[in-house]
């Protein structure tokens, strides 16, 4: 049995130390998932601006690629 709080510490170390990195990695990658949505909306919202000016998607000049 354990008793002393330095034992049941000692018990319970990895346990906590697993819930805690399982939770900063769920909370990181959250993170990152929403910060993707948010960047898809924006992108997507241009085009119905794109639409008013009467020209299409493919009218747009490119993005040139160095590599």
């Amino acid at each position: 049995m354990l008793t002393v709080s330095g034992e049941w510490a000692r018990h319970l170390r990895p346990q906590g130390r697993r819930q805690f990195w399982s939770v900063e990695r769920m909370t990181a990658q959250q993170a990152v998932l929403a910060e993707a949505r948010d960047e898809l909306v924006a992108s997507t919202e241009d085009v119905p601006r794109r639409a008013a000016d009467g020209k299409s998607a493919d009218d747009w000049p490119q993005a040139r690629n160095p590599a």
